[in-house]
């Protein structure tokens, strides 16, 4: 019985590796992938000197390298489980995004999940195991001389408490620990 073979391989895309056991195809570029797909000329595989590229309608959408993976566009509808950093992140993420680990550079906005781990920016937990929100300790001399409105921090050399300089400027010069808050109208981190 013969077994009819639907795969038709085009001589022209390939040439045998020196090994004798790969196929080769050319390197191409997005607009002009070396292995494409039925259908889409512009769709498809191909290679560079440090990466294996993916491109859709000539659209360079993911890269393979030794040093990682990159997705160009949106990553929408995530669910899965990452154990390691997921860097540069921008996108919209419609179901679980459980156990991360990562550094997002980028928005990450509309966020259902869980998350098993420490909630860290600049290798600092500002959110931990036990859903407490951690507000870093700063001295005076550290804040941000011109903030958003509203923004809060935590001090360690306040020369006041907090309830002798509640609303008031703070001051280094003591050794008291207190929340401040920056009024943009009064242009100052005040107590409290």
């Amino acid at each position: 019985m013969t077994i009819w073979n639907p795969v038709i391989w085009h001589v022209s895309y390939f040439s045998e590796a020196p090994s004798g056991d790969q196929i080769q195809f050319p390197n191409g570029s997005a607009a002009n992938p070396g292995f494409v797909f039925r259908g889409s000329g512009s769709t498809g595989l191909y290679y560079t000197a440090t990466q294996v590229n993916v491109s859709v309608s000539g659209t360079l959408r993911l890269a393979i390298s030794s040093t990682g993976i990159a997705v160009s566009g949106d990553v929408n509808a995530v669910k899965g489980i990452f154990s390691g950093d997921v860097s540069g992140v921008k996108g919209t993420f419609s179901s679980d995004v459980s156990g991360v680990k990562g550094i997002f550079s980028g928005d990450v906005s509309g966020v259902l999940g869980n998350f098993s781990g420490n909630i860290q920016q600049g290798g600092v937990t500002v959110v931990d195991t036990n859903k407490l929100v951690i507000t870093p300790a700063k001295t005076v001399g550290t804040l941000p001389a011109t903030p958003a409105d509203g923004a809060r921090s935590f001090v360690t050399d306040s020369n006041q408490t907090l309830t002798a300089g509640i609303g008031t400027p703070v001051a280094t010069g003591g050794t008291n620990h207190v929340p401040v808050y920056y009024d943009g109208g009064a242009a100052a981190w005040l107590i409290g």
